[in-house]
């Protein structure tokens, strides 16, 4: 009875146990670390675990007056990578200054990897306002050496200050301003230094000695076109032309698609596709293509040109006209192929006979009582070659030959025109009035007739003698 109250328990520690014991136990994966430079507030951020002045640093960079960053680095460049802090700059305060007037330090690095001194020419007393002066641009009197060392300097030319301009008996160090240093060095961080060559980094143009600041770097010109840039690979500091997009914070190109516009590499301003660039497909309504949109230069997509392809039809497929046809499904509507030149043509209308015409879709019609003539049915007549067989032009209207006597031009005998005026009575071989001409007209079909009827009445007039 006890075991099998043993086999819930069994069961439970099953349940809750892990894997086997020679299973590995589960880590945590890491988000892909940073490369050395790159920004970062802690070490766990970086390949290499160390983040040193703001990036991520090859070593732990802990020497005296060392930086990481290149704007806190005397060589401004290489971020990433241990460097001479840059002079006047303490960034990990490793240098302590000493009280004023000691020559001693300064409070910050020298930008050689140590802490910096009070540079020569700097006043060392308390009272050297009053007994230090100023020759020209040097200092007289109770001066540091740059050394740690205070002495006094007696000869007539004083100690040169330079870079730094001579104030109240003594070299202006710390500088305040630019007007602590002889031109044309600047103040920056209290030093006096030279202004900063081209291809140095700069983040005002009153530090570089073009006096142009250009995409962070000291440039030899403004280089604000926009497609060029300062600092290029391998063309740090000046100014060239830029293949592709424009550098930042310059304006893109304009335009979108096959269209847009792009920097050539030849140039300071943007390069547009023209009308040889395609940014639409040719297209067909009906028998009418529209030819393919091209880029009109400016950054747009110009709509292209629409044409008839009669007597040729267009082509689904790549909305041009065809050229040449197979059959009458490649001509225009109207058209039909002639299969032995492959050549559409459009149809018109034919004269069949001379009162039938023939459609151009192939039906026929009569023009009866007019003729056909040129693929057209006559609409009225000026003479009877105008009207159909057996019919009379009867002013402009072609009318049946039996109602031609009604007047109207006469179409010869067949018209059935009236008898001619001042003819002889008689027989058939009677003579018609030639009019002077000398011509002779055909008996009139009217004097037959009363010919008939004068024989009828004889012929009746006998018969009641015989009685």
């Amino acid at each position: 009875m006890t075991r099998w109250l043993l086999v819930p328990f069994a069961l439970a520690l099953l349940a809750c146990s892990g894997p086997d014991d020679g299973a590995e136990p589960t880590r945590t994966v890491r988000g892909a670390a940073k490369a050395a430079g790159q920004t970062c507030t802690a070490g766990s951020e970086c390949d290499s675990t160390f983040c040193v002045d703001g990036v991520c640093c090859t070593t732990e960079c802990k020497g005296t007056c060392q930086a990481c960053a290149a704007a806190k680095k005397q060589s401004l460049s290489g971020s990433g990578t241990c460097g001479p802090a840059l002079e006047g700059l303490d960034p990990h305060d490793d240098c302590a200054a000493d009280p004023a007037g000691t020559c001693g330090k300064t409070g910050a690095c020298d930008g050689k990897g140590a802490c910096a001194l009070t540079p020569q020419g700097a006043a060392c007393a308390s009272d050297a306002g009053s007994g230090n002066s100023c020759n020209m641009m040097s200092a007289k009197g109770a001066i540091c050496s740059g050394a740690g060392v205070c002495y006094f300097e007696n000869a007539p030319a004083g100690k040169p200050c330079a870079p730094y301009a001579c104030k109240n008996g003594s070299c202006a160090f710390p500088c305040a301003n630019d007007t602590d240093c002889q031109p044309p060095n600047r103040c920056e961080f209290g030093v006096c230094k030279p202004k900063r060559a081209n291809g140095t980094a700069c983040t005002d143009k009153l530090e570089c000695d073009s006096g142009n600041c250009t995409d962070g770097v000291c440039c030899d010109s403004n280089c604000s076109g926009q497609c060029q840039a300062c600092n290029l690979a391998g063309k740090v500091g000046t100014c060239a032309y830029v293949t592709g997009t424009p550098i930042p914070p310059r304006q893109d190109c304009s335009g979108s698609g096959a269209c847009k516009g792009t920097c050539a590499g030849n140039g300071d301003k943007c390069s547009y596709p023209g009308n040889a660039t395609a940014c639409g497909a040719a297209s067909c309504t009906g028998d009418v293509s529209t030819s393919a949109a091209t880029c009109d230069g400016t950054g747009a997509c110009a709509a292209g040109k629409s044409a008839p392809c009669s007597p040729y039809g267009c082509g689904a497929a790549d909305g041009l006209c065809k050229k040449t046809c197979a059959s009458n499904a490649d001509c225009a509507q109207g058209a039909t192929c002639d299969t032995n030149t492959g050549k559409c043509a459009v149809s018109t209308a034919k004269c069949l006979d001379p009162t039938t015409v023939q459609l151009p879709n192939g039906q026929t019609e009569s023009c009866t009582p007019y003729v056909c003539k040129a693929g057209k049915c006559q609409q009225q007549c000026s003479t009877g070659a105008d009207c159909a067989f057996g019919h009379a032009c009867s002013g402009t209207t072609c009318v049946p030959e039996a109602d031609g006597s009604a007047g109207g031009s006469g179409g010869g005998s067949a018209s059935g025109g009236a008898p001619a005026t001042g003819g002889k009575s008689g027989g058939g071989d009677s003579e018609s009035d030639d009019g002077g001409c000398g011509c002779r007209t055909a008996p009139q079909r009217e004097n037959g007739l009363a010919a008939l009827a004068l024989l009828a009445l004889g012929l009746s007039a006998r018969r009641r003698r015989a009685r």
